[in-house]
């Protein structure tokens, strides 16, 4: 089983009982600022995340605010149960075009839930992602990927 592909990019990262793992976004240059981009649908609805699915697919990636050094946080396509990955779409494709969230710069913490045999790896049940603004006291969930 190959391991977490962000895994090298997270700090302050906590595990719960070999089923979940917590840890907060941070670049190789050190930074922990991320402006973020994303390619789905945004929603202003109060009982559902700002960004989820469009067609199927969602792709968020963190833009490091120091180096410009792109992180990729989630891709439907090639993430999670591969039973519910996004099917006939191009990991490459609905990484282009990608629109900015937000104006101001974020911390980005990312909250995984797993089957026990999978921990640490690209095959989880659920992702969570969660920001703040610069200076921010709440943490604000943008994405639940979870169906």
């Amino acid at each position: 089983m190959e391991k977490f592909y962000l895994i090298d990019n997270l700090c302050r990262v906590e595990e719960i009982e070999n089923c979940a793992l917590k840890g907060d976004l941070v670049c190789s240059c050190g930074n922990e600022f991320f402006s973020v981009f994303y390619n789905g649908k945004l929603t202003k609805g109060i009982l559902a995340s700002d960004l989820v699915r469009n067609k199927g697919t969602l792709f968020v990636e963190g833009r490091c605010t120091v180096c410009d050094e792109n992180i990729k946080i989630f891709d439907s396509s090639t993430m999670g149960n591969p039973k519910k990955r996004a099917k006939s779409v191009q990991s490459d494709i609905i990484g282009q075009n990608l629109i900015q969230y937000g104006l101001r710069p974020f911390n980005v913490r990312v909250l995984l839930n797993y089957m026990p045999d999978k921990m640490k790896s690209d095959d989880f049940e659920e992702i969570f992602i969660e920001v703040k603004e610069m200076n921010g006291a709440k943490w604000k969930r943008i994405v639940e990927e979870n169906k």
